[in-house]
């Protein structure tokens, strides 16, 4: 009995190297084009938590700079269900946005999408002008490294949007979404959005 474990195990060996042993033929037809693939097609998506106070997206974090560079990262996505975490995440300052996108310009990632936050808990505050003031000084400052803006992020995570005081379906969703986006587009008008991602 215990030499029918290891008997399996050679068997599974045997069998891996006489499939590695199969012959092969690869052809590559250069006569057809196909889709080209965008030069800043390879990204990573982080929290919103990395960037406030802590600092993680500094141009000075040499280690991470330096493995965006030797990964060919090209295309940065802040934001995650840390975006709509009140209090636990608090939303960037200009300080904090400066050190993520210099960053970014020091480690060559070609765009950045920044996420906004969209989750309301407390009735006293509003974030469409916060997000639209915060907008409005990424488009001013760093423009060119910016992709777009997302607003919020997973809708349909119950956990998180049952805190909501007012979605309570993908209608009133939907309707604070484009009312969020409204007051970004009047302080930014060329603001572009990501539509957003699925829990």
């Amino acid at each position: 009995m215990k030499l029918i474990p290891g008997l399996i195990c050679a068997a599974g060996l045997l069998a891996g190297s006489a499939l590695a042993q199969s012959p092969l033929t690869v052809t590559i037809d250069t006569r057809i084009a196909g889709t080209a693939i965008s030069s800043n097609f390879v990204g990573l998506s982080f929290g919103m938590k990395a960037i406030p106070g802590a600092r993680f997206f500094n141009p000075t974090n040499t280690q991470l700079v330096t493995l965006f560079q030797n990964l060919g990262i090209r295309h940065l996505r802040v934001g995650g269900t840390t975006v709509d975490s009140p209090p636990s995440t608090p939303i960037p300052g200009e300080a904090d946005i400066d050190s993520l996108f210099a960053f970014a310009k020091v480690s060559c990632v070609g765009k950045v999408i920044y996420s906004l936050r969209l989750l309301e808990t407390d009735p006293a505050r509003q974030y469409s002008a916060t997000d639209a003031g915060i907008a409005k000084y990424i488009w001013s400052h760093y423009r060119p490294w910016l992709d777009c803006f997302a607003l919020g992020n997973e809708p349909d995570v119950k956990r998180v949007y049952n805190q909501d005081l007012t979605i309570t379906n993908f209608a009133t969703y939907l309707e604070k979404w484009r009312t969020y986006a409204s007051a970004i587009t009047n302080a930014v008008p060329g603001a572009k959005f990501a539509g957003p991602d699925a829990g």
